[in-house]
Parts: structure tokens; C-alpha cells; sequence
């Protein structure tokens, strides 16, 4: 073995590449994030959302009469 060589397959990762790969993970954390958002905010879901809760604010008022 050769002293100012890393022994054959052992390569250092530089600080700046761990960086790049952090945010290389956050912006597509951040974007799964986003597509989760969108989906769950589309129009359709909303009023289904809220024909939920009157149905039950309904059937809630209509039990206790």
C-alpha cells in the first residue's frame, strides 16, 4: 500500500457533495410535499369535505330533536 493513497475502493465524500445531496433529498422531500397539497386542496375533495360535515352537522341535529 502506497502512503498518500486511500487503499482502492474507499472513496471520501467532500463536504460539499454531502451538501448538494441534502438538498437534493429536501427538494424532492419538498416536492412530494407539494403534489401531497395540491392533491388533497383540489376543488372536488373540498365540497365532498364539506358535504361531509353538514351530513353529520345534520344528522347530529337531527338526533337530538
Amino acid at each position: 500500500m502506497q502512503r498518500g493513497n486511500p487503499p482502492r475502493g474507499v472513496d471520501v465524500i467532500e463536504p460539499r457533495t454531502l451538501i448538494a445531496y441534502g438538498l437534493i433529498l429536501l427538494l424532492i422531500a419538498a416536492l412530494i410535499a407539494a403534489i401531497f397539497y395540491l392533491r388533497h386542496n383540489t376543488h372536488d375533495r373540498r365540497i365532498e369535505r364539506q358535504r361531509e360535515r353538514q351530513r353529520l352537522h345534520r344528522e347530529e341535529r337531527d338526533d337530538g330533536a
